[in-house]
């Protein structure tokens, strides 16, 4: 299992199958550059083995800017939901 966690810095008890990613935006841009691996189960287990790099998005500083403001309306909506 791949278990992908939402949260700024990275903590060491999640063990090598978890991926920490800041935003909800960067997550979304890692599905999209990894949509192949994710969806075969097999590429999967490789890379939780070791066995394969997945690729991670890099983000300029204004769509940095741009994960901020999609962070804040994605909290505010489930502020309001949850």
């Amino acid at each position: 299992m791949l278990s992908i966690i939402v949260r700024p810095q990275r903590e060491e008890d999640h063990g090598n199958h978890s991926i920490f990613m800041p935003s909800w935006l960067v997550i979304a841009k890692f599905f999209e550059a990894n949509i192949e691996t994710l969806a075969n189960s097999e590429k999967v287990g490789n890379v939780v083995a070791g066995g394969q790099e997945m690729k991670l998005p890099v983000f300029g500083l204004r769509n940095r800017l741009k994960r901020r403001l999609v962070d804040r309306l994605l909290d505010h909506g489930q502020a309001e939901t949850g």
